[in-house]
């Protein structure tokens, strides 16, 4: 097959700082919606971002750095072939070669033994509890697990052999796990029952603002991670109860 005549081609570049002993390791994209820069400087550090639609060149950095470790590093590569595990490989003072996994997604599909899905017509909060296989107490118990509370649950459909057609997403609230038990019990929400139900206005219930920018902080209120407001026009005076949820507000 003949070569690419618009082969992609990176034109630009993003500085992480003028820290002295900066060593660029690589940048990690997930999806097109989470990018993070992992990098060298007195151990493993990482800046996060939220690339819009896979906007890398556009998009805002965190700030400061957050490490992962102070680990005596002095080369450092990653790979990241497949979207769920990110694999690093880096060299230490010493010389000694370490092998470095982080696994922040998986599919369960396989260990589901039953899924329900429970929503009203006048409610805008689904329910999901899902009855996962316990085939290893490891997997729900150690520091690394991925079946946390708040962890995002991307859930879908196949008929067939028809590829999976996604139905939604579900943000964990509750994990029971025995570890004699044969199956774990997961429950949580939709978005809007995780975030917007929850959240109180308290002290910052009186807005006089356009309704983009209310909805806006509402969302930044909530804890919204990921959101967008249509613009609108014209200011509007709100004044909620400091005890009604950000979903009554809406």
């Amino acid at each position: 097959m003949a070569a690419s005549t618009s082969p992609l081609v990176w034109d630009f570049f993003r500085e992480l700082g003028s820290s002295v002993g900066v060593k660029t390791g690589g940048v990690a994209h997930y999806y097109d919606e989470t990018a993070q820069t992992i990098f060298l400087n007195g151990g493993l550090k990482t800046r996060l971002s939220d690339p819009a639609s896979g906007q890398w060149k556009t998009a805002e950095l965190s700030a400061p750095s957050q490490f992962v470790n102070t680990l005596d590093y002095i080369k450092l590569d990653l790979d990241h072939p497949a979207n769920g595990t990110l694999y690093m490989a880096a060299v230490k003072a010493d010389g000694t070669l370490q092998f470095l996994r982080y696994q922040y997604a998986a599919d369960i599909g396989a260990l589901v033994q039953q899924a329900t899905f429970t929503s009203q017509v006048d409610n805008p909060i689904t329910q999901i509890n899902v009855s996962v296989k316990n085939v290893s107490n490891e997997l729900f118990d150690s520091g690394g697990t991925l079946f946390n509370p708040g962890a995002r649950l991307s859930t879908g459909v196949a008929l067939g052999d028809s590829e999976v057609y996604p139905i939604g997403v579900a943000y964990l609230d509750d994990i029971q796990h025995d570890p004699l038990g044969s199956t774990v019990s997961v429950s949580g929400r939709n978005a809007i029952g995780y975030f917007l139900k929850e959240a109180s206005f308290g002290g910052d219930h009186v807005f006089k603002l356009a309704y983009q920018e209310i909805c806006n902080t509402l969302f930044k209120l909530a804890g919204v991670p990921r959101f967008e407001a249509m613009p609108g026009a014209g200011a509007c005076d709100y004044d909620f109860k400091p005890e009604d949820s950000v979903l009554e507000g809406f």
